[in-house]
């Protein structure tokens, strides 16, 4: 009964997501299929109910179900009968599936499945699950509001109360629903975002390269990449004998991951197309990554600069376009960042950032790039060959990366891992222990726009046109 509820609890991300996409792309311009459309709107429904529930403390609406899903039944009731909103049409290109494309299916929902069985059945084990997400959620849930007496509370202050909170907000929402702070119905978040990362994947690769097989192909290989499946659901053994993560179900980097790719698809289709809606949904991607975790920051301001530079060298309405997509990143990051100001909710990168920190621990780079490029390169058991890949493939493809407008994907990629470097050059932490504890997880962040970066260089190679 509890995972039934957990089951319906869940759907309204789906109802939330559709409502805002059915607002975004009412024309059904992106031509979407069933399953991409339903990973777009899963992201975009995340998003909505955390933020909506946040606003809601803001102005003391204690969290109920009804409250919360109310809203949403009633837009997603109103919309089937205007007339503005009735167009729902699902692209479909007729292309066969075939006998190695339905070998490649099979390996996915194998994967999925799997991500769903073994997270909504193992017990949460991860040290940033317990003691930082789902600790929120709990609390969250509880005190049925985000209370800023919990927040500030020194007993917590480790717990990284200055995080944002649409990963704590969502696994609340669930608890919400159930009547219950049960960790492993609030895993049930996990499985999904996997589930909408290889839409988002397949979506993607197929929308650039115009090949279903090739959109399959890419899918199942981020599928089957261990590190991703780690963050998905976990392993019962260790993966690598240098690795030591086995189960990072719980933890925000799969969120991040799943916005970070939905961004890199619409920011390069609204370089292509230069159609307004692939920047709003973009828009709306970047900031829910910057309301994942502080690394979705840096990455919406790495966004948000691509997009001025593709708006400025449109001249079909850039301008506009740039203007409407400031809203949904205005609206997901200035409340959380007057409220982090409001009560005294630091950040300890703050204190000492700056080029005169880092100039003095400059001769730590001779540590942190062979470490981490060790980490993308030389451990495939734990990340697979997506680096391998991305790194060829963006050699054969360097000349045409201007006219093939994929120089904004490598902006994206080696903008975000510069800024890590630049994070761990000034860190107050220990260097050896922050490079063990996170590298991991940073580069599976980008992992996935890295494979579809490598998609859509080899699809240019080959001369794909996309659909």
């Amino acid at each position: 009964m509890m995972l039934l509820k957990a089951v319906l609890g869940s759907l309204l991300f789906f109802l939330a997501g559709h409502v805002v996409l059915k607002f975004l792309d009412r024309r059904s311009e992106a031509a979407f299929g069933p399953l991409s459309y339903a990973g777009v709107s899963f992201m975009l429904g995340l998003g909505a109910i955390s933020l909506q529930m946040f606003f809601y403390s803001l102005v003391s609406i204690q969290f109920g179900a009804f409250l919360i899903s109310a809203p949403w039944v009633v837009l997603g009731v109103a919309m089937l009968f205007m007339k503005a909103f009735t167009r729902t049409g699902f692209t479909l290109d007729g292309q066969k599936l075939g006998w190695f494309g339905a070998v490649l299916f099979a390996v996915i929902l194998s994967q999925v499945f799997y991500s769903f069985a073994y997270a909504l059945t193992m017990p949460l084990s991860g040290w940033d699950a317990l003691f930082i997400w789902f600790v929120k959620a709990r609390a969250f849930f509880l005190d049925r509001s985000v209370e800023a007496a919990f927040l500030t509370d020194p007993v917590y202050v480790q717990d990284h109360p200055d995080y944002p909170l649409l990963v704590p907000l969502a696994v609340s929402w669930i608890y919400t629903a159930i009547g219950a702070a049960q960790e492993e119905a609030g895993k049930i978040i996990y499985p999904l975002q996997f589930a909408a990362l290889l839409s988002l994947m397949h979506y993607g690769v197929r929308k650039l390269t115009g090949s279903r097989t090739t959109g399959l192909l890419f899918t199942a290989l981020l599928a089957l990449t261990p590190v991703v499946l780690v963050h998905a659901a976990g392993f019962p053994v260790q993966i690598d004998s240098g690795y030591t993560g086995k189960d990072m179900t719980g933890y925000a980097d799969l969120a991040l991951c799943a916005y970070f790719l939905a961004s890199g698809i619409f920011i390069l289709l609204f370089a292509k197309e230069g159609r307004s809606l692939f920047a709003f949904i973009a828009s709306f991607m970047l900031a829910g990554g910057a309301w994942t975790k502080n690394e979705g920051l840096t990455f919406a301001l790495l966004g948000f600069l691509a997009l001025c530079v593709i708006a400025l060298l449109n001249k079909r309405g850039g301008l506009r376009s740039l203007a409407i997509s400031l809203l949904p990143l205005a609206l997901f990051i200035l409340p959380w960042s007057i409220y982090k100001a409001v009560h005294g909710l630091g950040n300890e990168y703050v204190q000492t950032m700056g080029p005169a920190v880092f100039f003095s621990n400059i001769s730590r780079l001779a540590s942190i790039i062979p470490y981490v490029a060790d980490f993308m390169f030389l451990k495939p058991g734990v990340i697979g060959l997506a680096w391998w890949a991305y790194a060829i493939t963006a050699v054969l493809g360097f000349k045409r990366m201007l006219a093939d407008k994929t120089i904004v994907l490598h902006w994206l990629i080696l903008g975000q891992l510069g800024i890590y470097i630049f994070v761990y050059t000034i860190t107050p932490l220990d260097l050896k222990w922050h490079l063990a504890t996170s590298v991991d997880r940073l580069l599976m962040q980008l992992i996935a726009l890295a494979m579809l970066a490598a998609a859509a260089c080899l699809g240019n190679l080959a001369g794909c046109k996309g659909r």
